[in-house]
């Protein structure tokens, strides 16, 4: 085993422009194919990572005015939800899973204040469901429950960056704070995947705030997400369910574009899913491509190999070698070169994902680039044996040959 290994690279060094320029297309292939597949992790993980802050099963409801007539009824008209809306979209809607609602003090802002400190920060009103709806994770304490809008009690759940800025490294979890010159007990604190800016929140019980803020039982906006796996089609399904049912509870035609906006993000997830798939096929594609095309190479080299070792063969073959060690002879020749010209690219390959995870400055449209080194790994053993299969027909030319027509220089 030993010399044929040695007599492999013997031949090897005897071709060393040609071997080096078929080891470099293969290897190149493969760091290409590498390099493709750690991008495409670390595109779609950017795109998870716009998600991130909502639910991405979830449809957002926004009232406007009316610009088309319906039943007698003027345009122009301001289309306002209520406080009932919710549970009626939550019994109608087929598969609803989470149904909430938003109401906005004035300014869609409060004065919070605590021991003589005075901050702006921005103050949503909501129901229990928004927690799900925001992905918000409550650090210490609970979200606002149904208690708290059935008694209107003045609580209030903080973001983590308020508390830091407001009780300046004290625990803020059961204190007061006044909100609108009412004093509202922190009873939770919060942290978003959102980062700082979605944890400069206030969330305080719809009730209350609407009582307090003079809103009545308005509210500004709705959302609510599909239980289960949602398909495109539900969630289709689901909004024009919506447009019907508010429709008739807010008397506008359901077809009216103006009269309420939904942004439906369960349908633009799966449509930037379904691309980012066909990305990878692609990159999948063009990166197996690029190997083939080394492997094309390989092949040609070998033919090349057996043109100008006839004579060897033929010798070979006169001394009583049997046609399977020729073809074993080719084939090793091609199992070696593509496997060492393989793993170098895919170390190079694994490499320059790493230092780019490690060096790439934080951006929207890559983030964390990963190879899978168990898939990255097998392609690389595949493409081994595609090279040595490469291998098959110039080693069944060479077992062919005459050794009379051999030696006659043919």
């Amino acid at each position: 085993m030993i010399d044929a290994l040695r007599e492999t690279f013997q031949l090897f060094s005897r071709h060393r422009l040609r071997t080096s320029l078929t080891a470099f297309a293969v290897g190149w292939g493969v760091f290409v194919l590498v390099v493709l597949m750690g991008t495409s992790v670390g595109f779609e993980r950017s795109i998870e990572w716009d998600f991130r802050d909502d639910a991405t099963n979830s449809l957002w409801v926004w009232s406007w005015q009316t610009s088309i007539p319906h039943k007698g009824l003027p345009i122009n008209r301001y289309i306002k939800f209520k406080n009932e809306d919710v549970d009626t979209l939550r019994r109608k809607i087929d598969g609803v899973e989470h149904v909430a609602a938003r109401f906005y003090p004035p300014g869609r802002s409060a004065e919070v204040r605590y021991d003589g400190r005075v901050t702006v920060y921005d103050a949503r009103a909501v129901n229990p469901d928004h927690q799900y709806l925001e992905r918000t994770t409550v650090r210490e304490g609970r979200f606002i429950n149904d208690l708290d809008l059935e008694f209107k009690r003045k609580v209030a759940v903080i973001g983590n960056a308020i508390e830091k800025e407001l009780f300046r490294g004290e625990p803020g979890l059961g204190k007061y704070i006044e909100i609108g010159g009412f004093p509202f007990q922190v009873v939770g604190i919060f942290t978003d995947a959102g980062g700082q800016d979605e944890e400069e929140i206030v969330y305080l019980p719809m009730t209350t705030a609407q009582l307090v803020f003079r809103g009545g039982d308005r509210v500004n906006m709705l959302m609510f997400t599909m239980e289960g796996t949602p398909s495109a089609e539900s969630g289709t399904e689901a909004e024009l369910q919506a447009r019907a049912i508010l429709g008739d509870l807010h008397h506008f035609n359901p077809k009216d574009p103006r009269a309420i906006r939904i942004r439906n993000n369960l349908e633009s997830y799966l449509e930037i899913m379904q691309v980012l798939k066909l990305i990878q096929g692609f990159t999948l594609l063009v990166g197996l491509g690029t190997v083939l095309g080394g492997i094309v190479g390989v092949a040609n080299i070998l033919m090349v190999s057996v043109r100008e070792r006839t004579r060897e063969f033929g010798l070979c073959k006169a001394l009583g070698a049997p046609p399977s060690r020729i073809i074993a002879t080719l084939m090793r020749e091609a199992l070696i070169l593509t496997s060492l010209s393989g793993l170098i690219g895919l170390v190079l390959g694994v490499g320059f994902i790493e230092a780019g995870q490690t060096y790439l400055p934080e951006n929207d449209y890559l983030r964390d680039p990963e190879v899978d080194l168990s898939i990255a790994i097998s392609a690389t053993f595949l493409i081994a044996v595609l090279g040595s299969l490469a291998g098959v027909l110039p080693a069944i030319r060479a077992a062919r040959i005459q050794p009379v027509e051999a030696l006659r220089g043919a």
